[in-house]
């Protein structure tokens, strides 16, 4: 399988840090997700809930955005929720 080439700048979900992150932005990171799995770029993958905490987005409705792109697709996803 070939190496991931993939930033987590790739991957941002806040436009600026004093900023809560934009509903649109972590879709628009889980669809890219999605394709670099699709394309077989990331075999497996641990995320956080993105957007939550300082980000201010509702974890209920962040998992059903992880789901709705990431769980039709080949790769392994763990939400990884912290300790």
């Amino acid at each position: 399988m070939p190496q991931a080439s993939v930033s987590p700048r790739d991957l941002d979900v806040v436009q600026s840090r004093k900023d809560p992150s934009p509903p649109e932005l972590v879709e628009k990171t889980l669809e890219r997700i999605a394709w670099l799995g699709e394309q077989g770029r990331i075999a497996s993958l641990a995320l956080p809930p993105l957007g939550c905490g300082e980000g201010g987005l509702d974890f209920d409705q962040v998992r059903k955005w992880i789901y709705q792109y990431l769980d039709p697709n080949p790769m392994e996803v763990e939400i990884w929720l912290g300790p």
